[in-house]
């Protein structure tokens, strides 16, 4: 092998590297975790203004337990929340954003049928109107 194809395969090894890494990078946030001996899924949402989300879902004693948050860093905010299995409801209500943080965390159990769950949450800002969404599926 010439000094010049060493080179070459060198770049070309280094930029499929480049390549796939970017790839990787460009994957939406859904991390998998282990929690108490089963996988957590977890996913940070959008939101139309400038507060973030997040939802967080694992296997609990033949159920499912979810985790929503809303972070606005304004206290004394309330917003309507639904969190839902494959598209059916399990919860509806309003939280409060809490100081110091501005924001709130909420966790409900649901069932776990056979194969995989999509869970979402929405929260809907009562003033300003603004709404966040998070999904996962575990």
């Amino acid at each position: 092998m010439t000094i010049g194809s060493e080179v070459a395969r060198l770049v070309g090894s280094a930029l499929g590297i480049g390549v796939m890494s970017a790839a990787l990078l460009a994957v939406p946030q859904v991390t998998l975790a282990r929690h108490g001996g089963g996988g957590a899924v977890s996913n940070t949402g959008t939101c139309s203004g400038s507060t973030t989300t997040r939802i967080k879902a694992k296997p609990d004693n033949g159920g499912l337990e979810v985790e929503f948050e809303v972070d606005s860093n304004r206290s004394g905010q309330t917003w309507h929340v639904v969190l839902k299995r494959d598209g059916s409801n399990f919860f509806s209500g309003n939280r409060m954003t809490q100081p110091p943080s501005g924001s709130f965390d909420l966790s409900r159990r649901t069932a776990n049928p056979a194969g995989s769950n999509t869970l979402t949450g929405r929260a809907t800002n009562a003033v300003t109107g603004e709404v966040c969404r998070a999904q996962v599926t575990l």
